[in-house]
């Protein structure tokens, strides 16, 4: 989708109508087959149902971010991606909270909260493209001097060496894949970002495991600590997204508040180190017992803080970095093909969480109960947490 977006950049609210259709079609193909309006021959059909959804979704997202960072100036690329990319990491507390709507009897009415969100996601998207437009030709215009230029660049970011605005659009896209550099980012990504969402969508396992062993899915208190983490993890990614890309913003303009400047590089890097003392605390709860204890509860509630706001400093942090070493003109295309590595990373880390925890399970037990069930996953994550640090002085030393 980025490569669209970049393509068709002029004609945005079509592919935002676009997205509109495809996600709603996709809720509502699902919602019917789960009321059993649908019955089908194979559940590969709802798996394209789904494939649905995720492409309109993607749609959106590209269609959005591309438009509304070419509107700003480089000074300001983290607050324009903070602020927008912050509402997703709090969309999954607030649709949460839509949930509660839609219970009948203590029982969560599945199918209308999914016709739900294919409508609301529709609406959405139709609102936009009607109020998202590419606006830099309403800039008044106006005359740089080379050596202007050259200071603009230098005040935007003085370590890191940018691509050439003038390059065409049919070499852009070979120099981002033929660039070392983009392999390290996309590597870092991999790393923190698999590692973020592993833990995002198995929360529920491992709030299960760390729970007492007659305590299992149905348990009031082991549902209501998931919708916890869940809304932690939520509120923890909007607001890592949001002052990470503030930040970034601040003190790549010090020189005016008397701090020195720190490279949007750093934010990156940093994002690895929160997730790996995440880790380190969901590691270290076997000391303590099960989070029936206080103080290991204390310390899950902290890692779940760490690891949600990482998740969404990166998810900010790296975006941003993306167009200032690679442009803009491209810029769609690029993000897109460095996010699909969250989504690698996070099928390699769950991969490994499910076989660890497999091998951990009792055969005799449905679930599995205790800190070794985890503890390896979380280990194994800290360690790749610090090869992405590393990797982040690497990229800072090259473009330094």
């Amino acid at each position: 989708m980025g490569i669209i977006v970049d393509k068709f950049s002029s004609k945005i609210r079509f592919i935002f109508l676009y997205a509109a259709f495809m996600i709603s079609s996709g809720y509502c193909l699902i919602a019917a087959t789960y009321a059993g309006y649908i019955s089908l021959p194979s559940y590969l059909f709802v798996c394209f149902y789904f494939f649905l959804v995720g492409h309109g979704s993607a749609a959106s997202y590209a269609a959005a971010m591309g438009t509304n960072v070419r509107n700003w100036d480089n000074k300001h690329h983290g607050f324009a991606i903070g602020v927008p990319i912050s509402c997703i990491g709090l969309s999954a507390f607030v649709f949460t909270q839509f949930a509660n709507f839609f219970y009948i009897d203590a029982i969560l009415d599945i199918s209308s909260f999914l016709f739900f969100l294919g409508v609301i996601s529709a609406l959405a998207n139709v609102i936009a493209s009607y109020c998202i437009r590419d606006v830099r030709h309403l800039k008044p215009a106006r005359i740089t001097t080379q050596s202007e230029e050259n200071q603009n660049l230098l005040e935007s970011e003085e370590s890191v060496p940018l691509l050439e605005e003038v390059l065409s659009v049919e070499e852009l896209f070979p120099k981002f894949l033929s660039s070392f550099n983009a392999y390290l980012l996309a590597l870092m990504l991999f790393i923190v970002g698999g590692c973020g969402l592993m833990y995002i969508n198995n929360v529920g396992s491992i709030i299960l495991s760390l729970t007492a062993e007659n305590q299992g899915t149905q348990s009031p208190k082991v549902q209501s600590l998931q919708k916890f983490h869940v809304a932690l993890i939520s509120i923890s990614s909007f607001l890592g997204r949001l002052i990470f890309g503030i930040l970034s913003d601040f003190f790549i303009k010090s020189e005016r508040f008397c701090f020195k400047k720190i490279p949007r590089v750093f934010w990156v890097g940093f994002s690895a180190l929160v997730c790996f003392f995440g880790y380190v605390l969901g590691s270290t709860l076997g000391g303590y017992g099960t989070i029936e204890n206080n103080r290991s509860a204390m310390q899950l509630t902290l890692c779940t803080i760490f690891i949600g706001t990482s998740y969404g400093a990166v998810n900010t942090s790296m975006p941003v970095l993306v167009g200032l070493l690679f442009g803009m003109k491209k810029y769609a295309t690029n993000v897109g093909l460095i996010s699909m590595f969250i989504s690698i990373g996070s099928m390699f880390f769950s991969f490994i969480f499910s076989e660890l925890y497999e091998m951990k399970r009792d055969s005799e037990m449905e679930y599995c109960k205790g800190q070794e069930c985890i503890n390896l996953t979380f280990q194994i994550s800290a360690l790749c947490n610090i090869i992405a640090v590393f990797l982040g002085i690497l990229i800072w030393r090259r473009c330094s």
